[in-house]
């Protein structure tokens, strides 16, 4: 049975997309970003209990390659490393992904093309540079 709160030592996954099928992607800030940008959630899924191929489909079927998004690959982050930088995690459920859960940067939002104060964009930084792919497509 699935916890009701995120433990400290879960596996989160994060689907990173890119621009053009083929393309060589690598993990970068922009990736942890909130969207919308009013938002100050990051959206990611419950790795330890969804499994790798449930993520795959989930990410794949987010692809919107008419548009010019297709899935890149699947970033690793821990739970414990997301609680030790003084972040904290909202689980959130939904038909689609039942293992839904955000990352709450819980600093501030901003509006559209307003940029991100330094210190969230710091804690981004943390957690892209701590984020290893566990999946390339």
């Amino acid at each position: 049975m699935m916890p009701e709160e995120v433990g400290k030592e879960e596996e989160l996954a994060r689907g990173i997309f890119k621009d053009k099928a083929g393309k060589k992607i690598v993990i970068k800030a922009s990736h942890f970003y909130p969207n919308p940008a009013n938002s100050e959630e990051v959206s990611v899924t419950r790795l330890s209990f969804s499994q790798l191929e449930f993520c795959k489909k989930q990410f794949r079927n987010m692809a919107q390659p008419e548009e010019g998004r297709f899935f890149g690959l699947i970033a690793r982050l821990t739970s414990n490393f997301i609680f030790s930088i003084g972040l904290s995690c909202d689980i959130s459920p939904n038909a689609i992904n039942p293992y839904h859960t955000n990352i709450l940067l819980g600093l501030c939002k901003v509006g559209k093309g307003t940029p991100y104060p330094p210190e969230m964009r710091d804690l981004i930084d943390k957690v892209a540079q701590k984020a290893e792919p566990c999946y390339e497509e």
